[in-house]
């Protein structure tokens, strides 16, 4: 007496499914460490990992009024390339045009800058060196 005919089906079915469930495991494992590895990504160029900031002076060119308040538009320079920015303010509480503002730029990515409202430069600040200051100047 032995062994009913469908016994050796069942063991093909139980290895098939250990070995898609192996293949599951691995696809959720490496979806898993993908997703920490950006998320790690966007946390070190966004707020933490040593985040390094520098400051430059930006100029106001135009502001447009929307239901949302006032966008400001400015432009700095890093290494010499002009970058342009926009702020939206529910207030008007900058000079447009040619207001003078520092603006705090992230060293890793120029791009990401704010335009910081509450704090226009002084009349006696000029010279600004090519990379900006890493602090704002007083």
């Amino acid at each position: 007496m032995g062994s009913r005919p469908d016994e050796g089906l069942l063991e093909i079915r139980d290895k098939t499914y250990l070995v898609l469930m192996n293949k599951k495991s691995k696809w959720l494992l490496a979806l898993v460490l993908a997703c920490f590895v950006i998320s790690l990504s966007v946390w070190k160029a966004t707020k933490g990992g040593g985040q390094k900031y520098r400051f430059t002076i930006g100029t106001t060119i135009k502001s447009d009024t929307s239901d949302y308040g006032r966008t400001v538009y400015y432009y700095y320079y890093v290494n010499n390339e002009q970058i342009k920015g926009a702020i939206t303010l529910p207030r008007m509480d900058v000079k447009v045009p040619g207001g003078r503002y520092f603006v705090k730029y992230n060293a890793r990515d120029k791009y990401m800058a704010e335009l910081l409202k509450s704090h226009p430069v002084p009349d006696n600040i000029s010279d600004v060196p090519a990379d900006g200051w890493d602090k704002e100047p007083k």
